[in-house]
């Protein structure tokens, strides 16, 4: 009898459950698997099959709605729609007033370039209790959408009054609505063009005192600011960076506490600074060029922390469009760790330019903490796979280029059916092979697929 077997054997076949229908299966056949899967197998299965995702610890609500996502978004289940201020007022700021209607920039004079950033947080023990933030560059003019879920909405009177709440889904939400532009700013030579949220855990200091929510901002002007906004608040500059007029490309900052900035100013420079300096406008910690004296036509476009230490910066026009530098104590480092063409094997090839730099999560299981895998968009219309350490990759029915010692590059051309696609992360079902040449029996070949 499977009810007969150790609770260590239940928790591995548990862990090979393909679907959460099988779980439930299970957990229908008796009292005493129906308890080991409430306990257990809803966590593990949420681990297994969502490695890269950090949930609260309701793993049944939890394994309920990532499988629906999962299941949505291989069935193409998305749906557009208009993302503007509306039906709740809108706080400006700096001024602090209160707006009935949004009205978008005006006067548009140069091209416009999208930056958005957002981030969620669970804000209870339940899979509705939590808080998301959406921002974005409209023009010259930032946007903040805030949207809380859950009982965290009401208040003590309206929880005894309403003690039963949905399953799945709740429909309790509060939407606040927050603007933030300068009397001075102008559309086009303003327009913000990188835009970072802090998290919750990287406020600390100033920039956690008073509450609000903190957004590193970017201008084409050049202007570096670190802004705290809140409701009714007109002190919501925090923090100034130098930048010598030069105009901000890109901007990215680390993860946890203590957080670090890198910006890419004008055609060349990238310079790196703390998040919290004692005087209002920071200088950089170090600054370097990241383009040579041959690279006359090469420029700066984006830059992306692959961890605490090191950082890739995207270049171009050039035949090695992304460079990997390393974050010292006393700095960035002159010259790259790092170098990546547009080739085979990510060697030299044809001359293009890096845009996007998309960093792929470690699993929760993941053993290898020096790992850094990335995707890098190309002028050229590729998208490339890079790692820096040797790995064996499921070709996800793309062209498998010709791997190297430390990299190995893979051109999107379609879509691989038994890998995971929740949020848009190409993942095989069972994590990234380790070796290139033991291939698990029945497991096909990359050009096989």
């Amino acid at each position: 009898m499977l009810t007969d077997l150790p609770p260590e054997i239940l928790a591995q076949i548990i862990s090979h459950a393909p679907t959460a229908r099988f779980l439930r299966s299970l957990a229908l056949t008796s009292r005493s698997l129906n308890e080991l899967v409430k306990i257990e197998g809803w966590k593990t299965f949420s681990l297994t099959q969502f490695p890269s995702f950090s949930t609260p610890p309701c793993w049944n609500d939890a394994a309920h709605a990532l499988t629906t996502l999962s299941r949505s978004f291989d069935q193409r289940a998305l749906m557009g729609r208009l993302f503007a201020p509306h039906n709740s007022p809108i706080h400006t700021l700096p001024d602090g007033k209160t707006k009935d209607r949004w009205q978008g920039p005006q006067g548009q004079t140069i091209g416009y370039q999208p930056v958005l950033d957002s981030y969620d947080e669970w804000t209870g023990t339940q899979w509705d209790d939590r808080k998301e933030v959406v921002a974005w560059g409209a023009g010259a003019e930032l946007v903040v959408k805030i949207v809380d879920w859950g009982d965290n909405v009401l208040g003590p009177k309206d929880q005894r009054a309403s003690p039963k709440r949905p399953k799945y889904g709740c429909t309790r939400t509060k939407f606040d609505w927050l603007t933030y532009r300068e009397p001075q700013h102008a559309e086009g030579r303003d327009d913000i063009t990188t835009l970072k949220l802090l998290r919750p855990d990287q406020h600390s200091g100033r920039t956690g005192s008073q509450g609000g929510e903190h957004a590193v901002v970017g201008r084409a002007s050049g202007d570096l600011k670190l802004l705290r906004l809140r409701k009714g608040h007109t002190d919501c500059i925090v923090q100034e960076y130098e930048t010598r007029a030069a105009p901000v490309r890109s901007a990215d900052v680390t993860t946890g506490s203590s957080p670090l900035i890198l910006a890419c100013l004008g055609d060349s420079k990238a310079a790196l600074y703390q998040v919290e300096n004692q005087s209002l406008k920071a200088s950089p910690v170090s600054e370097i060029s990241c383009t040579s004296e041959s690279e006359r036509s090469c420029r700066t476009w984006t830059t992306r922390f692959l961890s605490k230490t090191t950082v890739a910066i995207g270049r171009g026009v050039t035949k090695q469009p992304v460079h990997v530098y390393q974050i010292a104590p006393y700095g960035i480092t002159r010259d790259p760790i790092r170098v990546f063409g547009s080739g085979k094997g990510l060697g030299e090839g044809s001359a293009t330019s890096v845009y996007p730099i998309v960093k792929i999560p470690r699993s929760s299981s993941s053993r290898d903490s020096d790992s850094h895998e990335f995707f890098s968009g190309g002028y050229d219309g590729k998208i490339r796979y890079v790692c820096s350490w040797i790995s064996f990759l499921l070709s996800m029915k793309l062209t498998l280029v010709q791997a190297s010692r430390h990299a190995l590059p893979i051109q999107l051309r379609g879509h691989h059916r038994g890998s995971h696609r929740v949020l848009g992360h190409l993942l095989p079902p069972h994590g990234w092979p380790r070796a290139p040449s033991r291939r698990c029996r029945g497991q096909q070949s990359p050009q096989s697929l």
